[in-house]
């Protein structure tokens, strides 16, 4: 006679079967793998690439820059009221006048031009303003070259 419990039922447990994946499933996920350390690589070395072409062009850049102030100053010793003033007494002969026209014209009512001129010496020492747009400067010089000429 079999004797039958009321409730439960005894069951026995099984283990279940170890799951061994097949050959295509360990080269997918191997490929999968290799794929991403390979993209890993290639993205390195052009982020390295990009950071040395950046570097290049900063430098040039830099050189530019040190290049243009560097014209800058040459061009405002070019351009100082001083040189210019020695170039015309020393290698073009020039001297600072000893009187100055000075001319003014005036409209009247009728529409007629009339002008005035008036003879002025000049002072001993001239005052010159001369104004680039990198220096602003004001030479005094004596006025004539040291001869006596009329």
């Amino acid at each position: 006679m079999i004797k039958r419990t009321k409730g439960k039922k005894k069951r026995s447990r099984q283990v279940p079967a170890p799951i061994v994946p097949s050959f295509r499933f360990i080269a997918v996920v191997l490929f999968v793998l290799f794929a991403a350390c390979a993209l890993s690589v290639l993205y390195t070395n052009l982020s390295n690439r990009n950071e040395i072409s950046v570097r290049r062009i900063e430098e040039r850049i830099k050189s530019e820059v040190q290049k243009q102030k560097e014209l800058r100053v040459k061009l405002a010793r070019v351009c100082s009221p001083e040189r210019i003033a020695r170039i015309a007494v020393d290698e073009l002969g020039m001297r600072e006048p000893e009187k100055v026209i000075f001319l003014r014209y005036a409209k009247r009512p009728d529409g007629q031009l009339i002008s005035e001129s008036k003879l002025e010496k000049m002072s001993s020492q001239a005052t010159v303003t001369v104004r680039t747009p990198y220096i602003q400067s004001y030479a005094y010089m004596e006025t004539g070259n040291g001869e006596d000429e009329e």
